[in-house]
């Protein structure tokens, strides 16, 4: 599912890491994180570390993050599948976002 999808791409990140000594050579974009029409680049690990420490924080907004950026559900979907309300799983969203926007260091 999507967290094992997570675990995968974060474990072959560091792997590519360790072997450039540091270097994150797997970047993603910041859709559905970023402000809209932001394509700002991230490293995967930056974005794995941060969703873990918002996970350790607040379990449920992981989920949330994790069906919605690796998962490619809707707001409506997640909702469907974990059954949080769509008011919840929204207001939830944009906490997450904001906290991992945040967190994340960002390169143009």
């Amino acid at each position: 599912g999507a967290g094992a999808r997570r675990l995968t791409l974060a474990a072959r990140a560091r792997q590519k890491s360790a072997a450039k000594r540091g270097a994150d050579p797997i970047r993603t974009t910041l859709e559905g994180i970023a402000a809209p029409g932001d394509d700002t680049m991230v490293g995967l690990l930056d974005l794995d570390d941060a969703l873990t420490e918002l996970e350790a924080l607040d379990p449920r907004a992981g989920r949330v993050v994790v069906l919605r950026t690796f998962g490619g559900l809707t707001s409506k979907e997640v909702s469907e599948v974990t059954d949080i309300p769509l008011r919840t799983v929204e207001r939830v969203w944009r906490f997450a976002r904001a906290f991992l926007a945040e967190r994340i260091q960002t390169t143009d």
